[in-house]
């Protein structure tokens, strides 16, 4: 399966508690695994696609209110 696709069955589910950043890879689960900067296919408007780590934050922000408990300069207080 592609990125966007796991990212969106997860998400779904509402398993992303399950989506973990480890090293330089997002592992869903025992499933899946993509390095945090592959490419997906969602399109932006400019005409770029979104990386992973550009989704996974993204759905940090939106659906699991972490923008008040992260700190950006440390990433790994900001995984799901």
């Amino acid at each position: 399966m592609d990125p966007l696709s796991v990212l969106r069955d997860y998400t779904v589910r509402g398993d992303l508690e399950n989506v973990k950043l480890v090293g330089d890879e997002y592992h869903f689960g025992d499933d899946y695994r993509f390095p945090r900067g592959i490419e997906t296919a969602y399109r932006s408007k400019q005409g770029g696609f979104y990386n992973l780590e550009s989704l996974v934050s993204l759905l940090q922000i939106r659906i699991c209110g972490i923008l008040t408990t992260c700190n950006w300069f440390d990433p790994q207080s900001c995984r799901l």
